[in-house]
């Protein structure tokens, strides 16, 4: 159901201030910072259960989303020069990051790596002011379209991608794409059965950022630094877990799950190596 299509109840500075608490409480942000759209999403899912609506409150507001959550007693918010804000209460730790600098185009930023890859219902726009490529409803002020994603987009990165391999491999991916009811799925997993994630990963932020390169220029926007990112190499798991804990909830963490969901989106935020 579209979110402006039933009447929603106008919210007060104490609902404002339960609301985010509890969204970071869910997140497990008592412990452990969480990224700013996380924590947006999060609000807007238990805002509509309550029939607010969390885009329409920061939309009348005359500050941003970051400065609101800033106003609420006990919330922590801390800024990250060329990424989205950290938010936790008072006690929760930031997520493990080790500084990298952009000096190639082997990783993309997560938002930029998300905007050109992900198959989503509400469009996603660049902010030229924040520099954050977002979901059109979280976004304020002056935007630009980006190009909507399709599955045959994504099949098509793929063959090409298949293409620059050697003959013997290029089978199971060709028949992944073409012959399986959910292809992109086969497709990863024929890539692991392989053992060519490594060349795979590489190669994909190379054909996205082609697209990123043609989207620019059309609409007038220049390609900055900070959306690429240099890779890691050599990360021990115990560190990876480390880092992993940021986008996990607290009843995650406590069943020792990691759910493949996570691992996605700490692969995303960091860019792809």
């Amino acid at each position: 159901m579209d979110n402006e299509s039933h009447s929603e109840l106008p919210f007060s500075e104490q609902q404002w201030s339960e609301l985010t608490v509890r969204a970071l409480r869910d997140l497990g942000g008592d412990s452990r910072m969480v990224v700013g759209a996380k924590l947006r999403q999060k609000m807007v899912e238990l805002g509509q259960a309550e029939n607010v609506n969390v885009a329409a409150h920061v939309a009348a507001s005359r500050d941003s989303f970051s400065a609101l959550l800033e106003g609420v007693a006990g919330v922590v918010v801390r800024r990250r020069r060329g990424s989205d804000v950290l938010v936790g209460t008072g006690d929760a730790k930031e997520p493990d990051v080790e500084g990298v600098s952009p000096v190639r185009r082997g990783a993309l930023r997560g938002d930029v790596y998300q905007a050109f890859t992900r198959v989503v219902q509400i469009p996603v726009v660049y902010s030229p002011e924040t520099d954050r490529f977002l979901s059109e409803e979280m976004a304020e002020g002056r935007t630009i379209p980006v190009p909507e994603v399709t599955v045959e987009t994504l099949i098509e990165d793929r063959r090409q991608f298949v293409e620059s391999l050697e003959g013997e491999v290029q089978g199971p991916l060709l028949d992944a794409l073409s012959r399986s009811p959910n292809p992109l799925t086969a497709f990863r997993q024929v890539v692991e059965t392989l053992g060519i994630l490594d060349k795979w990963g590489p190669e994909q932020s190379k054909i996205v950022w082609s697209r990123v390169e043609r989207w620019a220029p059309e609409n007038s926007v220049t390609p900055r630094a900070t959306w690429v990112r240099q890779s890691r190499t050599g990360e021990s798991a115990h560190r990876t877990l480390s880092r992993l804990a940021a986008y996990m909830t607290a009843n995650e963490i406590r069943q020792l799950q990691i759910p493949f969901r996570a691992v996605e989106a700490l692969l995303s935020d960091h860019g792809r190596g």
